[in-house]
């Protein structure tokens, strides 16, 4: 079973991007990840990607997130990540 929670998910080569997934781990309530086929440098020092203009435009159009707290299946109290559509 997977944990990821997509946000947005392209794979489609008519429109001139590369392939990516845009997602955020179920038990990581901090950090959203990005999978992507593309370019790279990588050294000790940190990673350099090539992100073409055309999926960066995508990426910043999905918005920004915040925390919420929200009641699972459980009754519990949990910090999700949320659209923040304000």
């Amino acid at each position: 079973m997977s944990t990821k929670c997509t946000i947005e998910y392209k794979k489609d080569a008519q429109h001139d991007l590369p392939d990516f997934h845009l997602y955020n781990d179920c038990f990581d309530d901090e950090n959203l990840y990005l999978e992507m086929d593309c370019k790279f440098d990588a050294n000790n020092k940190g990673v350099t990607v090539v992100i073409p203009w055309k999926l960066w435009n995508v990426l910043v159009s999905v918005g920004k997130f915040k925390k919420v707290k929200r009641e699972d299946a459980f009754g519990e109290m949990n910090e999700v990540l949320e659209r923040d559509t304000q």
